[in-house]
């Protein structure tokens, strides 16, 4: 009876001094630890997206009637998750590089200038927003008009679809490539199927919650590994 007292005694003793001598290890490596984090922030985590477009169609797939334009415009977006967007643009592609249609009348080729404005809104995927560079595709609707009033058919509706890449620049700027197939939905008798080349800049913001929580987090902790080095730089000094 006495060995098994005197065994409990000791076991007892040994489990109230464990937690002892881990606290101190652990502050020990707390203060040597002197690792910063760093917190990396991409495409996804934002909320918004607000940006400019340049663009060069391609326009016509008849043989009668071809034209080549360049425009640019504005780009807005809504990140619904870390990998659908919805886009909202207007661009106008208004300097005609090189126009042609056939006079069939005249039976020789007329050159034939015009500006083409077009409205659309369409949805994103992105195959991988979590890095500084993902390809995405992209579908849509539109509204396109024509400021030549001899078009015949000035107005219609159009769909749009494509692929692009993207590249993220800083924290809160990113540019894009993109190309994509217009087709006229309706009054088909102007040119009816495009391809669009487009080029932007995207500026983000309206950061998530979760990701500012773990920045300042960082941000603090970081600085205390700054403030520990400079208390050790100066006891050397003394």
């Amino acid at each position: 009876m006495r060995y098994i007292v005197t065994i409990l005694l000791i076991l007892s003793t040994f489990l109230q001094a464990a937690p002892v001598v881990d606290t101190n290890s652990s502050t020990e490596n707390n203060e040597t630890n002197l690792s910063k984090i760093y917190i990396p922030v991409h495409y996804k985590d934002y909320d918004w997206d607000i940006g400019v477009i340049g663009g060069l169609t391609f326009e016509g797939t008849q043989i009668d009637y071809q034209r080549y334009t360049f425009g640019t415009g504005i780009h807005a977006a809504y990140h619904y998750n870390e990998y659908v967007t919805f886009h909202g643009e207007y661009v106008k592609y208004f300097k005609t590089i090189a126009a042609s249609k056939y006079d069939s009348a005249a039976k020789k080729i007329i050159e034939k200038a015009t500006t083409t404005n077009i409205m659309a809104a369409s949805v994103a995927f992105d195959f991988s927003a979590e890095r500084t560079y993902s390809l995405f595709a992209k579908a849509g609707l539109g509204y396109e008009f024509k400021d030549d009033t001899n078009a015949r058919d000035p107005k219609a509706a159009v769909s749009l679809m494509g692929f692009g890449f993207r590249y993220q620049f800083t924290n809160h700027l990113s540019g894009y490539i993109e190309g994509r197939w217009k087709m006229r939905l309706t009054n088909i008798s102007e040119p009816d199927n495009s391809l669009i080349g487009t080029t932007g800049l995207d500026y983000h913001f309206g950061l998530s919650d979760e990701k500012s929580r773990l920045i300042v987090e960082a941000d603090e902790h970081n600085k205390m590994i700054d403030d520990i080095i400079k208390q050790r730089v100066e006891k050397l000094k003394e």
